[in-house]
């Protein structure tokens, strides 16, 4: 498979867009969340659900 544009970006290009996402997360912390992701895949699903349902008042 041929890498696109973005997948060929650098390092560089991905820094940008996550320093651009946690100011964005800083200022408008209704809008954005920060999500540690290094755990396993089951438990990032877990805190994005746990989060979402806050949000939106959902309790299961």
């Amino acid at each position: 498979k041929l890498k696109d544009k973005i997948e060929t970006s650098g390092d560089g290009f991905f820094k940008k867009i996550i320093d651009a996402y946690k100011i964005l997360a800083t200022e408008e912390p209704d809008r954005f969340v920060e999500i540690n992701s290094e755990g396993n895949i089951q438990n990032t699903y877990e805190k994005i659900i746990e989060i979402i349902r806050k949000k939106l008042l959902i309790n299961y």
